[in-house]
Protein backbone atom coordinates (compact mmCIF):
# COMPACT_ATOMS: atom_id res chain seq x y z
CA UNK A 1 0.00 0.00 0.00
CA UNK A 2 2.91 2.37 0.65
CA UNK A 3 4.34 1.92 -2.86
CA UNK A 4 0.87 2.36 -4.38
CA UNK A 5 0.25 5.48 -2.29
CA UNK A 6 3.53 7.03 -3.43
CA UNK A 7 2.81 6.30 -7.09
CA UNK A 8 -0.87 7.28 -7.09
CA UNK A 9 -1.04 9.84 -4.26
CA UNK A 10 -4.59 11.01 -5.00
CA UNK A 11 -6.09 7.51 -4.81
CA UNK A 12 -7.82 6.15 -1.75
CA UNK A 13 -9.30 2.74 -1.01
CA UNK A 14 -12.22 1.53 1.04
CA UNK A 15 -13.29 -2.02 1.84
CA UNK A 16 -16.87 -3.13 2.39
CA UNK A 17 -16.94 -6.53 4.10
CA UNK A 18 -19.48 -9.17 3.16
CA UNK A 19 -20.22 -12.67 4.35
CA UNK A 20 -17.71 -15.52 4.70
CA UNK A 21 -14.64 -13.41 3.97
CA UNK A 22 -15.97 -11.76 0.83
CA UNK A 23 -15.50 -8.03 0.32
CA UNK A 24 -15.78 -5.19 -2.18
CA UNK A 25 -12.72 -3.04 -2.76
CA UNK A 26 -13.59 0.52 -3.72
CA UNK A 27 -11.13 2.95 -5.29
CA UNK A 28 -11.81 6.69 -5.47
CA UNK A 29 -9.76 9.66 -6.59
CA UNK A 30 -9.58 12.67 -4.32
CA UNK A 31 -11.04 14.86 -7.08
CA UNK A 32 -14.23 12.77 -6.81
CA UNK A 33 -14.30 12.29 -10.57
CA UNK A 34 -13.65 8.56 -10.88
CA UNK A 35 -14.20 5.29 -9.05
CA UNK A 36 -13.54 1.57 -9.47
CA UNK A 37 -14.61 -1.54 -7.59
CA UNK A 38 -13.90 -5.25 -7.49
CA UNK A 39 -15.76 -7.94 -5.57
CA UNK A 40 -13.61 -10.61 -3.90
CA UNK A 41 -15.19 -13.96 -3.16
CA UNK A 42 -13.15 -16.49 -1.18
CA UNK A 43 -11.85 -19.22 -3.46
CA UNK A 44 -12.42 -17.19 -6.62
CA UNK A 45 -9.69 -16.81 -9.23
CA UNK A 46 -11.09 -14.11 -11.52
CA UNK A 47 -12.94 -10.98 -10.49
CA UNK A 48 -14.90 -8.48 -12.51
CA UNK A 49 -13.85 -4.85 -12.29
CA UNK A 50 -16.32 -1.98 -12.60
CA UNK A 51 -15.15 1.60 -13.03
CA UNK A 52 -16.39 4.96 -14.19
CA UNK A 53 -15.11 8.47 -14.72
CA UNK A 54 -12.30 9.94 -16.80
CA UNK A 55 -9.56 8.02 -14.97
CA UNK A 56 -8.93 4.28 -15.14
CA UNK A 57 -8.21 3.89 -11.44
CA UNK A 58 -7.95 0.11 -11.52
CA UNK A 59 -5.24 0.27 -14.19
CA UNK A 60 -3.37 2.93 -12.20
CA UNK A 61 -3.50 0.75 -9.09
CA UNK A 62 -2.50 -2.33 -11.06
CA UNK A 63 0.46 -0.53 -12.67
CA UNK A 64 1.69 0.65 -9.29
CA UNK A 65 1.34 -2.87 -7.84
CA UNK A 66 3.25 -4.49 -10.70
CA UNK A 67 6.04 -1.92 -10.45
CA UNK A 68 6.42 -2.82 -6.75
CA UNK A 69 6.30 -6.54 -7.56
CA UNK A 70 8.96 -6.20 -10.30
CA UNK A 71 11.25 -4.39 -7.85
CA UNK A 72 11.25 -7.49 -5.61
CA UNK A 73 8.34 -6.43 -3.39
CA UNK A 74 10.50 -4.05 -1.33
CA UNK A 75 9.73 -3.21 2.28
CA UNK A 76 9.84 0.24 3.87
CA UNK A 77 13.57 -0.05 4.61
CA UNK A 78 14.42 0.19 0.89
CA UNK A 79 12.63 3.49 0.33
CA UNK A 80 14.07 6.92 0.94
CA UNK A 81 12.93 10.53 0.73
CA UNK A 82 14.69 13.61 -0.57
CA UNK A 83 13.16 17.00 0.23
CA UNK A 84 13.76 20.04 -1.91
CA UNK A 85 12.36 22.66 0.45
CA UNK A 86 8.72 23.48 1.00
CA UNK A 87 6.24 20.82 -0.09
CA UNK A 88 8.52 19.44 -2.84
CA UNK A 89 9.93 15.95 -2.29
CA UNK A 90 10.89 12.80 -4.15
CA UNK A 91 10.54 9.21 -2.95
CA UNK A 92 13.17 6.78 -4.21
CA UNK A 93 13.97 3.09 -4.04
CA UNK A 94 17.44 1.97 -2.85
CA UNK A 95 19.20 5.09 -4.20
CA UNK A 96 18.27 8.74 -4.81
CA UNK A 97 19.00 8.13 -8.51
CA UNK A 98 16.12 5.62 -8.67
CA UNK A 99 12.95 7.68 -8.07
CA UNK A 100 9.64 5.91 -7.59
CA UNK A 101 7.44 6.73 -10.60
CA UNK A 102 4.38 8.87 -9.93
CA UNK A 103 1.46 7.82 -12.09
CA UNK A 104 -0.50 10.76 -13.39
CA UNK A 105 -4.20 10.77 -14.12
CA UNK A 106 -5.01 8.68 -17.15
CA UNK A 107 -7.95 9.38 -19.39
CA UNK A 108 -10.38 6.96 -21.00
Amino acid sequence: MFAIGVQVPDLFCRVTWGEEGSYRLWLFDTGVTSWASADYVKGGEEFEIAQAGPRRLWQELEGAYWWWHQQGRPGFERFGLTTRGGPTYEVWLDDPGNPVPVRRSSQQ
